[in-house]
């Protein structure tokens, strides 16, 4: 990720910030591990990389649908009012065309062949709303928010049985993102957030339970 979209990241954050006062449990932290996944048609992705990495890509290669579950989130969010919140959040370990590199492993070692690992972060600032009650404990929200998309994608050739690096590349985008969801309070200071998103970027789609703290 370059230090222009890190800079103008860091400006959006501290636009949405409110100045921080001494409330109790108005700040909180979010995170997940294995429980997102990330939807997207590899052709999507295909068409966000350069002709420097596609180029070499197989025509079976990037092509079809994908899931992504092996991944991570961490967030740092702030309540406004008991209803709404600001976060801003980091995605990681998201692989692109990962089924891609698991048929690989029924290459033969004589076929001489390119393959491109492509792994995608997030940077997110999103505000959430809990716009309706359904118990004490349950609430339905939605969220809108932007999001700066770094995608490095390594391509690599097997040729004797090896694999040789032949380049790299880092691709960044900005886009928007929206999404409806339930909140389970199960006590004062935690909760669990079950939801999905639709991302402007590759129109991918986000299907994540996250747990919250709040302090």
């Amino acid at each position: 990720m370059n230090k222009n979209g890190i800079c103008a990241f860091a400006l959006s954050v501290a636009a949405l910030v409110p100045n921080a006062h001494a409330d109790n449990n108005n700040w909180f932290v979010e995170g997940a591990a294995f429980t997102s996944l990330y939807n997207y048609n590899e052709s999507d992705a295909r068409e966000e990389l350069p002709e420097s990495v596609t180029q070499n890509l197989g025509e079976t290669e990037l092509s079809g649908s994908d899931n992504d579950l092996v991944n991570y989130q961490l967030a740092l969010g702030y309540y406004l009012t008991p209803e709404t919140s600001v976060k801003f959040a980091y995605a990681g370990g998201i692989e692109l065309g990962f089924l891609d590199g698991v048929f690989c492993l029924f290459c033969s070692e004589d076929t001489e062949r390119y393959d491109t690992n492509a792994d995608l972060t997030i940077l997110t600032a999103e505000a959430t709303h809990r716009f309706y009650q359904i118990s004490e404990s349950f609430h339905v929200y939605g969220k809108a928010g932007v999001a700066y998309y770094s995608i490095d994608a390594t391509t690599r050739q097997l040729q004797s049985s090896e694999w040789t690096p032949t380049g790299s590349n880092t691709t960044n985008k900005w886009g928007v993102l929206g999404g409806l969801g339930v909140a389970w309070d199960i006590t004062d200071n935690f909760s669990l957030n079950g939801g999905v998103s639709l991302h402007q970027f590759m129109t991918m789609k986000q299907y994540s339970v996250t747990a919250e703290y709040r302090f």
